[in-house]
């Protein structure tokens, strides 16, 4: 995560992915202890100035092969809606 915070534009947006990712590492627990065969991911997307991240825990079962799971996630809308 670091990485990509490292990596970030400076402006408004890049303001706006760095609270959003932050929100979703906290939420998923990022960088905590790890159990051996489990591992964590993280994505971002970004659409017309809306901002999403999401943590992912993988795990592996030499029997049963990969499982994932969510562990969290964050967003932050460029424009609310009304319905």
């Amino acid at each position: 995560m670091q990485f990509r915070l490292n990596h970030l534009p400076d402006d408004a947006l890049g303001q706006r992915i760095a609270t959003v990712l932050e929100a979703a590492a906290e939420r998923a627990g990022w960088g905590g202890s790890q159990t051996e065969g489990r591992a964590q991911g993280m994505a971002l997307a970004t659409d017309g100035g809306t901002v999403v991240a999401e943590v992912a825990e993988v795990s592996v079962d030499r029997d049963s092969g990969l499982t994932a799971s969510l562990g969290g996630w964050a967003n932050r809308p460029s424009v609310p809606l009304r319905p």
